[in-house]
């Protein structure tokens, strides 16, 4: 089994029922800027790029992921040090850990690391067969099923018309998300799924040691393997 791991809203565990511990983001430059974060996507992202500053709201707890969102977050998440330190361990060259600064209380908080895609594991990872890839339609509300075997016919598939579509590739999907029986690793980042694009994706036996660690702010998907 894996397990999609996304960000907590619970007020719970997060301190606030706004759904993001952060209220705001200090940005050190324009967002067009070269060097701002959001110019630099699914590539290795050199030391001078400039990273916004979260300001996390006063009553928000400090997780250890932590659902933070400003421009330049897209496809990333805000770990702490210690949850940074067992990816890094399990992870094989597809993530970058970019150290981030938060502002809570006036204080500046310097454990932090905001996750950086190198590399998807769409190929080694999702059983194509078994999944269920979707054209999405106008407005999401149309769908056609399309038979994809391999993330080069998913890929394929997407560049197909493209330049009839606004942003030059169609809209396909993954809605049903079925695993290979037989992944190696225990980190797994997958690319063109619904409901955020992309998602990452962690083993039994990482979630077992994420939880003895006692790592918090996190929810557990289930991914079934076959």
């Amino acid at each position: 089994m894996f397990y999609k791991i996304t960000p907590s809203t619970d007020v719970n565990i997060i301190g606030t029922d706004s759904g993001s511990q952060a209220e705001t983001a200090i940005y050190p430059i324009n967002i067009w800027d070269p060097l701002h974060i959001g110019q630099w996507n699914f590539k290795e992202v050199p030391d001078y790029v400039v990273i916004p500053i979260p300001k996390i709201r006063a009553k928000a707890k400090l997780t250890d992921l932590m659902a933070v969102y400003f421009n330049g977050s897209s496809h990333r998440l805000t770990i702490s040090n210690k949850l940074k330190e067992i990816l890094d361990r399990n992870q094989h060259g597809n993530i970058q850990f970019i150290p981030l600064t938060l502002s809570h209380k006036s204080k500046s908080i310097k454990n932090y690391w905001l996750t950086n895609i190198i590399k998807f594991n769409n190929d080694e990872a999702v059983n194509y067969e078994l999944s269920n890839v979707f054209l999405e339609g106008t407005g999401y509300k149309e769908y056609t099923k399309l038979n994809i075997n391999n993330y080069e016919e998913h890929l394929f598939e997407r560049r197909k018309d493209r330049d009839t579509y606004l942003q030059g590739y169609r809209s396909i999907y993954i809605h049903e998300l079925i695993f290979k029986s037989n992944i190696i690793n225990n980190i797994a980042i997958i690319n063109f799924i619904t409901n955020g694009g992309v998602g990452y994706y962690i083993s039994e036996k990482l979630k077992i040691e994420i939880e003895e660690a006692g790592c918090t702010g996190i929810v557990f998907e289930p991914v079934e393997q076959a």
